[in-house]
C-alpha cells in the first residue's frame, strides 16, 4: 500500500477524523443472532464498529494504515473501560491467517484502494480468516458514487474501474455488488445491496455504498 494513503488518513485523523461512534445498523442487525466470538475490524479508524462489538461482548482485533486513528482508538477503548488489541497495519499484507475469526468486518473505502484484482484477492483472504459458519460484512464504494465518478473522469489513466490517484499514490477501484457477489460465491448471502449515504467530514455530501454480508460453509 502506498505511504501517501498513510499520510492522507493520518491527515484526516489528526484534524479530528470523522466522531461517528454509530455502528452501522445493519451489521447490528446481523450481530443480533450471533453469539459473540473473536472479530477483526480491517480499516477501524477511529473504531465505531470495534467499540460497539466490544460493547456487545465480541473479542476485537482493530487495524488500521493510519497510526493516528489508531491511537485514538486506543484512547477511547480505555476510557470506556474496553479491550481491544489495537494494531497498526495494511489490509494488503496483514496475515489473517485461516480460520481465525468468527466475525470479519471492513467498511468505508478500504477496499476501494487497490487494483480491482487485488481487492478482490484480498477478500478472498478475509474470507480464509473466517471459521466455519463466520461472518463477512464489508462496505464500499460503487462506481455510482458521486466522489469516484468526479475523480475517475480526472484521472490519467484509468482501468475500467479503476483509476490511478496521484493524491494517493494508489490505485482506487469500485466494486458493483456483482462484483462483490462473485467474491463471497463459496458463501451464504445474507445481505446485497446498494444505497446513498450521507457524509459529514468536510462539508455534508453524499457517497454511494454497496453492502455485503456473507456466511462461510
Amino acid at each position: 500500500m502506498s505511504h501517501k494513503i498513510k499520510n492522507v488518513w493520518d491527515g484526516v485523523y489528526a484534524e479530528g477524523g470523522y466522531g461517528d461512534l454509530v455502528p452501522d445498523h445493519e451489521l447490528a442487525d446481523i450481530c443480533q443472532s450471533l453469539p459473540a466470538g473473536l472479530s477483526i475490524d480491517v480499516g477501524a479508524g477511529e473504531g465505531r464498529h470495534s467499540l460497539w462489538l466490544a460493547s456487545q461482548g465480541w473479542g476485537v482485533v482493530a487495524l488500521d494504515v493510519s497510526s493516528v486513528s489508531i491511537e485514538l482508538l486506543r484512547a477511547k477503548a480505555e476510557r470506556m473501560g474496553m479491550q481491544i488489541n489495537c494494531i497498526v497495519g495494511s489490509v494488503a499484507d496483514y496475515d489473517f491467517g485461516t480460520e481465525n475469526y468468527d466475525l470479519v468486518v471492513s467498511t468505508g473505502v478500504v477496499l476501494n484502494f487497490f487494483r480491482k484484482s487485488e481487492g478482490k484477492a484480498i477478500i478472498r483472504r478475509l474470507i480464509e480468516a473466517l471459521k466455519p459458519r463466520g461472518i463477512l460484512y464489508i462496505t464500499v464504494s460503487t462506481p455510482n458514487d458521486p466522489a469516484y465518478r468526479r475523480h475517475r473522469d480526472k484521472a490519467v489513466y484509468v482501468e475500467d474501474d479503476s483509476f490511478f490517484s496521484e493524491k494517493t499514490g494508489a490505485w482506487i477501484t469500485a466494486y458493483t455488488i456483482e462484483d462483490l457477489k462473485d467474491c463471497c460465491r463459496t458463501c451464504e448471502l445474507l445481505l446485497a445491496l446498494e444505497k446513498e449515504i450521507q457524509d459529514s467530514h468536510g462539508e455534508p455530501h453524499v457517497h454511494t455504498m454497496a453492502y455485503i454480508a456473507a456466511r462461510t460453509p
